[in-house]
C-alpha cells in the first residue's frame, strides 16, 4: 500500500487531527489520516459515484452488504493469523503475498471495521439476532449465530 506522507491531503489532515485532539497519541491521528487517503484512493478505483457501491455489490446475490464487510474482515483475520503463527514459531520464511505487508493487513482491518460500522448504522433498525439467522437459514447453510451478544441496535 502506498505511504502517504508526502501526501497533501494527508498532511493537511494530520496537522488538522493533532491540533484539534491534542491529548490522543500524535501516532494515532497518523493513522487516521493515512486511513483516509487510502479509503479516498480505493473508492476512487473501485466504487465510482457511491463510496460504498464495491461492498455493496453481494446484495446482487442476496446477502446484505454489512455482511459482505464481515467476510472481508474475516480474509483479513486470516492473513494474520498465518502471520502470527509464523512469528510465534520463528519461522522467518516470508508471506507468499509480498505486496501486502502485516500493517497493510491492519490497516485494511482498521477501515473496514469502520464500513461496517456505516454499513450497521445504515439498516440499525433490521438488524436482529433473527434477522441474522434468516439471512443464513434463508440459504440454507448450517451456520447460526445463537450464542452472539447481538442486541438491537
Amino acid at each position: 500500500m502506498p505511504e502517504y506522507h508526502d501526501d497533501a491531503r494527508y498532511q493537511q489532515t494530520v496537522t488538522f487531527l493533532k491540533h484539534t485532539f491534542t491529548n490522543g497519541d500524535p501516532r494515532f491521528y497518523e493513522a487516521l489520516a493515512r486511513f483516509a487517503c487510502l479509503h479516498s484512493d480505493k473508492n476512487r478505483d473501485y466504487a465510482g459515484d457511491d463510496p460504498l457501491a464495491n461492498l455493496k455489490r453481494c446484495e446482487h446475490f442476496g446477502l446484505p452488504s454489512w455482511l459482505g464487510v464481515v467476510v472481508r474482515l474475516s480474509d483479513k483475520d486470516s492473513r494474520f493469523e498465518s502471520w502470527l503463527k509464523r512469528q510465534m514459531s520463528n519461522d522467518n520464511t516470508a508471506m507468499a503475498v509480498r505486496d501486502e505487508s502485516v500493517y497493510d493487513t491492519l490497516d485494511d482491518r482498521a477501515i473496514y471495521t469502520i464500513l461496517l460500522r456505516i454499513l450497521l448504522e445504515e439498516e440499525r433498525s433490521a438488524i436482529t439476532l433473527s434477522s441474522i439467522e434468516d439471512t443464513f437459514t434463508d440459504r440454507t447453510t448450517k451456520v447460526f449465530y445463537r450464542d452472539l451478544p447481538l442486541r438491537k441496535l
